[in-house]
């Protein structure tokens, strides 16, 4: 959603998450508005928000450990729908405990990028990500709607946004995720062992 929209997000709001796996149930709560982000589930907490300057901080604290980050934010013009964070334009993270690691990231409509000072991974793929949109569709995600090539390593996925769901096919079909929004509910599979509900309070 741009900044500055009146009507009120789909997504924004406090959303109650199941997540299932073949070996447990977690349950865990996920806060979205327009400047700010928590998700709690189990032992693990991550958090993030910026002010209307553009710094913030954000957090990660599972139990094995924590992390801190700064962040700074330039923001452009990428109308996100019923997202309700401003994640269009320019963002540094920047580690509060290793002053020479950050990552740098740009989100346009068509295009985003992501690089860091170190060999980190995200979700087992490297932090070094690009994605290009190829086509664009109708969706409740506004600018970003359409088919993505992602591409993090050696790993190259392509994601869908249409309507109210979000795919993504990784790896010639290896490993797929994907999720529908749909009147304060939202559900979601993967090939990881995992699955997920939410619903708005």
């Amino acid at each position: 959603m741009q900044p500055g929209a009146e009507a009120e997000s789909r997504l924004a709001g406090t959303w109650d998450l199941v997540v299932t796996t073949d070996t447990s149930v977690g349950m865990g709560v996920l806060s979205l508005n327009e400047n700010a982000g928590t998700i709690t589930l189990d032992e693990t907490t991550g958090t993030a928000a910026v002010d209307g300057n553009g710094n913030g901080t954000g957090s990660w604290q599972d139990g094995i450990g924590s992390a801190g980050c700064s962040i700074e934010h330039t923001g452009a013009a990428v109308d996100t729908g019923e997202i309700p964070l401003d994640l269009g334009g320019d963002w540094t993270f920047a580690s509060t405990e290793d002053l020479d690691a950050r990552c740098t990231s740009l989100l346009q409509p068509s295009r985003f990028t992501n690089t860091c000072t170190r060999s980190w991974q995200i979700l087992g793929a490297s932090a070094e990500m690009t994605a290009t949109r190829v086509t664009a569709e109708e969706s409740i995600f506004g600018d970003l709607g359409g088919s993505w090539t992602f591409v993090a390593g050696s790993s190259e996925c392509t994601v869908t946004l249409a309507g109210a769901t979000f795919s993504a096919s990784c790896d010639g079909g290896a490993d797929t995720v994907s999720a529908t929004v749909a009147d304060g509910l939202a559900s979601g599979t993967s090939t990881f062992g995992f699955e997920f509900t939410a619903q708005r309070r």
